[in-house]
């Protein structure tokens, strides 16, 4: 019979054998201990399962790995030959397995096995066994388009492992392998016996409900009881609803009797016989009566029987009231008697007169009544036989006659018209059970004793094999002699089925519990002695049976005593279940570790402590070795600390040399050019001849062209030392790119070349740094135009993706020049990088746009790539990750088309503001510049000037230098701010020091902009405007 609510075994994956290496081992607490060690020792851990080689735990892993051989398609695809040779290597695990990679490291794994199932790998590795061949990593840099300079740089941080350190690394994995392996076999047979155990407890809680079930359900009363000592009846044990309700007694109040309480003071003297055949092993059948509660006697029928249940004796009996049977019988020979007295009478009468047939109709009506009580009685015993699957019988070998009621024809499933007879009956037994049955019922008619037997019979309509309790004493004639056997017979195949489940479960339990591979013991609770144990725990002391275990208590001490271990005992009754590692010798004095969980349980309704032991020792050896490691790792690692901490030193002090040279060049560079644009712009205005013009031109591109070094050699100094900040400010894309039309105008007409935008975008409400998208797009567009002989350019705008803030937007620049070689372009996107060495010589470049642009791209939150083919053109494209505006940026339709200087003339002529700048040429171009624009100008040479004119006059705007004698900028800017009227005037610092940091030194001492030398005119207009512009200024 199956228990569908239970669950199954299979439900657990453990149990069922269908498990991973994630069910075995704390991969957290794994993961923990792994980084200790990495940290410790700087080598790294790679835990991975089966087959799938998901990597599971990684620490330490190296740079060059992670950022370069992992995320490079070429690359990654030799990191994964390599991972499946190293498995393929690891499928006979009698060894190490250590191999260098398709990149050049060396890596080494040892397999974790349970149960003969490869379930899990250990790896290290990342690391060179000697020092490296730079030339062959060089190469491989740039066979994967990696930045050299940075694999290289990755490269030094790869540990170089002498042989006697790559030994110790190999046996500490597998050291840790066969440790983690042994946890998991343990865990893996531990959650197996659990469930076994949790099964047997629920078939034994599932048996006992079945059995409670049966018992209440009985329609006889069940009535179990003690002996008292001296064989007397003890008192009520158990009773079921039926007996309560038979005798008018409560539970409670017979469990404070005994039978010699129910039964009539008239029908005690048999009571002593009966016992003594109890004790014969005889099943005893008798008829008796018994008092109720209120006074009222009850005759019964009692078969009752002693069984011994672990050594004390049981009596149980099914009480059955008789009360109705009796009466039907009492009625029957009534109608009998009276029947035959009234047949008398008639039979006198009928010569009687005619008067007397009237009492004689009157008769026969008595008698009709008394038969229809008796048949209303037996309906009601046949009903009761129904309910309980028991039914009586009655046969008479000498007439060769049996009856048989209505509940014996269902258990042998034949019709109530078939009329048995001594043979046919006995047939309805398995034939083995013929002759018991047959023997039985000729003893019990020789000695006249009554008989009980469990015999097997088959359904003749199902042929189903059931069990029955065949129950009969003889029925004695007036005169003393035996006319007849009757009895009863009860279906009892779920009982028996009940009983074998019982019997099954109970030996599953032992035989999981002795087998388990894990110390299980079982304590009193109160003095700690040992009540059980499987033969693990008594074997893992040396001893030799579990009888030593229990009377030898000399193993627990030393290290330990008996009190230190009673008080974990009580600890666990007192709080719950304990878990704690305890140190054990065995009889022959070897000392060794366990893992000691204690938890309190009842068994048989006795308050147990529950101890299950694992053998730690190989753990405790391996966590003192790793500890000794540890302390000789931390020397090591104090020591490479040390030389770091120098080296770091050394390196920023480079950093801060390096910083300086810049800002010194870009200072000395930009002043003078400053000047020599200015004056360019200056003398273009008043008008030049056409051969003025042309050199003019010429001036002006060798100035921008040396411009634009300085500035990408800055910007990308910039980006790589992480001092590089974006701005994000609302923007127009369709603005931006028809701005880089107008800028690239020119160029394209002077080499007919066709121009095609082409802009799809749904959100166009957006922010981000409008320079920097400008700057990235005229490096691929002044590109595209330089190497594009004939054609056009195309520069496109799509969205890619976008959420609930942000839009990624891709941007393409198209052109059907002369295109790139498949294995050039992946060094286009470094540094100082041209397709080939003639184009620099051709074309010109310093090879820094394209590398900005992905720098900038990648600030932006995005990616940049080029596609080409030879002689049909190249597709550059990037992209950038831009927030959502509120609302698109509005453009005046007025304005669209004024330049700043127009602009500036037309709204703030006359404006008095102060120039603060020491290099005269630069003084004079700016005051012109500023002048044109109908601008009143005041110009100081140095900072204390400014101060002093700006305490003289109130002026609008101050243009400050940051670099002057006596005085500088920052200094000046201070002062005035200090002066009356100037806490909010517009200050901006005019300066060839181009550094982020040279700005926040401005913005700090209170000016408001920055404006970097040399100066562009209509982009120092357009400042000027936007803070002249400014309410309240």
């Amino acid at each position: 019979m199956t228990d569908h609510g239970s669950t199954s075994d299979t439900d657990d994956p453990l149990v069922a054998g269908h498990y991973t290496i994630h069910d075995l081992v704390d991969l957290e607490r794994l993961r923990r201990l792994f980084e200790r060690f990495s940290q410790a020792t700087g080598l790294t851990i790679g835990f991975l399962d089966h087959p799938e080689m998901n990597l599971l735990i990684a620490t330490r892993w190296r740079r060059i790995c992670q950022d370069f051989h992992r995320c490079s398609p070429a690359a990654s695809a030799g990191c994964q030959r390599s991972d499946h040779a190293l498995l393929n290597a690891l499928a006979s695990p009698d060894q190490p397995v250590i191999l260098t990679c398709d990149n050049g490291l060396v890596d080494c794994a040892v397999p974790i096995v349970i149960e003969g199932r490869h379930v899990a790998s250990l790896a290290t590795g990342q690391m060179l066994l000697s020092a490296p061949d730079e030339r062959i990593f060089r190469a491989q840099a740039q066979r994967f388009g990696f930045d050299e300079a940075a694999y290289m740089e990755a490269l030094a941080e790869v540990e170089v492992v002498d042989a006697q350190r790559l030994k110790d690394a190999t046996a500490f994995l597998g050291d840790m392998a066969q440790m983690i392996s042994e946890m998991g076999y343990a865990r893996l047979k531990l959650r197996q016996e659990v469930a076994a155990r949790e099964a047997a407890v629920a078939a034994l809680q599932v048996a006992e409900e079945k059995h409670r079930f049966f018992v209440e359900s009985a329609s006889d009363a069940v009535m179990i009881h003690s002996l008292a000592v001296g064989g007397e009846p003890g008192p009520f044990l158990q009773v079921n609803e039926r007996a309560t309700q038979l005798l008018g007694y409560s539970h409670a109040a017979l469990s404070r009797m005994g039978p010699m309480d129910i039964v009539a003071p008239t029908h005690r003297a048999h009571i002593p016989e009966v016992l003594h055949q109890l004790q014969q092993g005889e099943r005893v059948v008798f008829e008796t009566l018994l008092i109720r509660q209120d006074g009222d006697s009850v005759p019964v029928e009692i078969s009752t029987r002693l069984l011994q249940l672990r050594g004390v004796p049981y009596i149980i009996s099914l009480v059955r009231d008789v009360s109705e049977r009796q009466a039907a019988h009492q009625a029957l020979r009534q109608a009998q008697a009276q029947t035959e007295h009234l047949l008398v009478q008639s039979e006198r009468l009928r010569r009687g007169a005619l008067s007397m047939m009237e009492d004689q109709r009157r008769a026969n009506q008595e008698i009709r009544r008394l038969l229809a009580e008796a048949a209303e009685r037996e309906f009601f015993w046949r009903q009761s036989q129904q309910i309980g699957q028991i039914g009586g019988w009655r046969a008479d070998p000498v007439h060769n006659t049996v009856m048989w009621t209505e509940g014996v024809y269902d258990i042998v499933e034949l019709p109530p018209d078939f009329h048995p007879t001594w043979n046919t009956a006995l047939e309805c037994y398995v034939p083995d059970a013929r002759p018991l049955v047959l023997h039985t019922l000729h003893q019990s008619l020789a000695t006249t004793e009554p008989f009980s037997l469990q015999v097997q019979v088959r359904g003749a309509r199902s042929g189903q094999i059931k069990w029955v309790e065949l129950i009969g004493h003889p029925h004695h004639a007036p005169e003393g002699s035996v006319d007849y056997l009757m009895g009863t017979l009860q279906d009892i195949t779920a009982r028996k089925h009940a009983e074998a489940v019982l019997r099954e479960s109970e030996a599953r339990f032992r035989t999981v519990f002795d087998r388990s591979p894990v110390s299980i013991l079982i304590h009193d609770k109160d003095d700690g002695a040992v009540v059980d144990a499987n033969c693990t725990a008594w074997q893992s002391y040396g001893l030799s049976s579990l009888q030593a275990l229990k009377t030898t208590f000399s193993w627990m001490e030393p290290p330990y005593s008996t009190h230190e271990a009673l008080a974990w005992i009580h600890k666990a009754v007192r709080e719950g279940p304990q878990s704690f590692e305890w140190k054990n010798r065995k009889v022959n004095g070897e000392v060794f570790w366990e893992q000691v969980n204690l938890r309190p349980m009842r068994l048989g309704g006795v308050e147990r402590v529950l101890s299950i032991a694992v053998d730690i020792t190989q753990r405790k050896r391996a966590e003192n070795e790793l500890t000794a490691h540890r302390h000789h790792l931390e020397e090591l690692v104090a020591q490479r600390t040390a030389e770091l901490a120098a080296a770091k030193e050394a390196a920023e002090a480079a950093t801060v040399a390096k910083s300086a040279f810049l800002a010194n060049m870009s200072h000395e560079i930009r002043t003078p050019l400053n000047g020599i644009l200015g004056m360019a712009h200056l003398i273009r205005r008043d008008g030049l001849t056409a051969a003025q013009a042309q050199r003019m031109d010429t001036l002006q591109t060798a100035s921008d062209h040396l411009l634009n070094i300085i500035n990408a050699i800055l910007e990308l100094s910039k980006i790589e030392a992480g001092k590089f900040a974006l701005e994000e400010t609302p923007l127009r894309l369709d603005v931006l790119v028809s701005g880089i039309h107008a800028m690239l105008h020119d160029r394209l007409q002077a080499k007919h070349l066709s121009w095609h935008t082409d802009i799809d975008l749904r959100p166009d409400a957006l922010c981000g740094d409008a320079t920097r998208l400008q700057q990235a797009l005229l490096n691929y567009a002044g590109n595209a135009i330089k190497f594009t002989p004939a054609g056009g350019i195309s520069l496109r705008v799509r969205q890619v993706e976008e959420d609930a803030t942000h839009a990624l937007i891709r941007f393409e620049v198209v052109d059907t020049g002369i295109g790139i070689a498949p294995d050039a372009l992946p060094r286009l996107f470094s540094a100082f990088e041209q397709a080939d060495n003639s184009m620099t010589r051709q074309y010109g470049g310093t090879g820094l746009g394209l590398a900005i642009t992905r720098k900038l791209a990648e600030l932006m939150g995005g990616q940049a790539g080029a596609h080409s083919t030879p002689g049909v053109g190249s597709t550059f494209w990037f992209t950038a990750r831009l927030k959502k505006a509120d609302r698109p940026l509005a453009v005046s339709p007025q304005e669209e088309g004024l330049s700043a200087e127009f602009r500036l003339r037309r709204d703030h002529a006359g404006t008095r503001v102060l120039l603060a700048e020491d290099e005269p040429i630069n003084r004079e171009v700016t005051v012109i510049l500023l002048s044109d624009a109908g601008l009143i100008v005041d110009a100081a040479e140095n900072g204390r000037q400014a101060v002093e004119q700006a305490r003289r006059h109130p002026y609008a705007l101050i243009l400050m230098d940051m670099q002057m004698p006596e005085l500088d900028g920052l200094g000046a800017t201070r002062e005035i701010r200090q002066c009356p009227g100037y806490a909010h005037t517009p200050i901006l610092a005019i300066t060839a020091n181009a550094f982020a940091e040279d700005k926040a030194l401005c913005l700090a001492a209170g000016m408001n902009d920055f404006i970097t030398k040399p100066l562009h005119p209509e982009k120092l207009y357009t400042q000027l405007l936007a803070w002249l512009s400014v309410p309240n200024v």
